[in-house]
């Protein structure tokens, strides 16, 4: 009978995760508040693997880097700091991403880009 308890929570965790409870109390018409406290969290959140980021600051300028396994997205929703794992170039005339030839990551502070 012991299993029963750790059954339930396995079960109930993985519901969560893969929203389906979520989605089933919306269906029965419940108001359903989201876990993530702040749209950063939730876009972070939802990632399963490696993108490609384009960074706008405030003052127009842009930064496009590649946002890997050894990359980090604060979960603080205070500080909204960002580590992108590789820099990269965009070519506007060709639409196109490259790598700069020295591979360099960066640490960008929320202060300085708009959110």
């Amino acid at each position: 009978m012991a299993v029963f308890p750790a059954l339930l929570g396995i079960a109930i965790g993985v519901a969560t995760q893969k929203k389906t409870l979520t989605r089933f109390l919306q269906n029965q018409g419940l108001p359903v508040k989201s876990s993530y406290s702040t749209g950063w969290e939730w876009t972070f959140g939802q990632l399963t693997g490696p993108v490609y980021l384009l960074i706008t600051f405030d003052d127009g300028s842009k930064l496009y880097g590649y946002f890997g396994e050894n990359s980090l997205a604060s979960s603080d929703p205070e500080d909204h700091t960002i580590f992108i794992e590789e820099v990269w170039d965009f070519d506007k005339s060709k639409h196109q991403w490259t790598p700069l030839p020295e591979k360099r990551g960066i640490l960008v502070k929320a202060t300085a880009f708009a959110i």
